[in-house]
């Protein structure tokens, strides 16, 4: 004979079970143990996300008097070649540029020119791109073709050598362009925040109705019939044996 000490559905249960359910009673302790660790990382996620999310309304507004722009520059030198992996993303007037450029010559540099250039590698930010331009027309004046504020472009371009540019080597490059306005990333942000601040609120009227002898699902006075509710067919907990 022996005690089982086992959670469920945030009530602590004490039994004498037999051998036959002892294992059963062990899962559903577990199971709840594991909802109980994904509520705390839905809660932890929910939290960064609203604070990504803050922080997207403050650059969104920021946006229309001024400009943020994120460049990352990646050179490399392998053998008898260069290669360039870069990203430019650019906030301004609402919308947000992203352009990612991949680029790959048969360019032998030299050391000096290596050195030069390597030290370009890394995340860099700018208070401006070179010159005072929207997101939006940046995107279409390289290419692009924007509608309702979204638009998408990707170009492979290849430069064989002996071709109009004489001096300049064989070259390739790939290039992807987005352009998406700010409400986008802000919503999407949204959704664990709301999800939290609903169950919050839910969690919350429940409580308060237990605490008032009410019906946690619909609200009907309990007083006459703590047993069932006559409204809706739940079952309090309380009463549940």
């Amino acid at each position: 004979m022996f005690w089982c000490h086992w959670r469920l559905s945030g009530r602590v249960c004490f039994s004498t079970p037999s051998a036959s359910c002892h294992w059963q009673l062990v899962r559903q302790c577990h199971r709840a143990d594991n909802i109980s660790v994904l509520r705390w990382l839905f809660r932890i996620l929910a939290g960064l996300s609203a604070l990504l999310c803050l922080g997207s309304i403050s650059v969104w507004l920021r946006s229309y008097w001024a400009q943020d722009v994120i460049e990352h520059f990646n050179y490399a030198f392998p053998t008898e070649a260069a290669c360039l992996d870069s990203i430019r993303i650019i906030s301004a007037d609402g919308e947000i540029y992203f352009n990612r450029m991949m680029v790959q010559t048969d360019y032998d540099a030299g050391n000096d020119d290596r050195q030069f250039y390597l030290r370009k590698n890394g995340w860099f930010y700018s208070p401006t791109y070179y010159f005072q331009i929207s997101a939006r027309d940046l995107f279409v004046r390289e290419g692009g073709r924007a509608c309702f504020g979204f638009g998408y472009k990707s170009t492979v371009w290849i430069e064989p050598s002996g071709s109009r540019y004489q001096a300049r080597p064989n070259a390739q490059s790939l290039r992807h362009q987005l352009l998406i306005p700010w409400p986008v990333p802000v919503l999407m942000l949204s959704i664990l925040p709301s999800l939290l601040l609903r169950s919050l609120v839910r969690s919350r009227r429940r409580r308060l109705r237990l605490s008032h002898n009410l019906c946690p699902s619909c609200g009907y006075d309990l007083r006459a019939s703590p047993e069932k509710c006559p409204e809706c067919g739940a079952i309090p907990i309380s009463a549940v044996p």
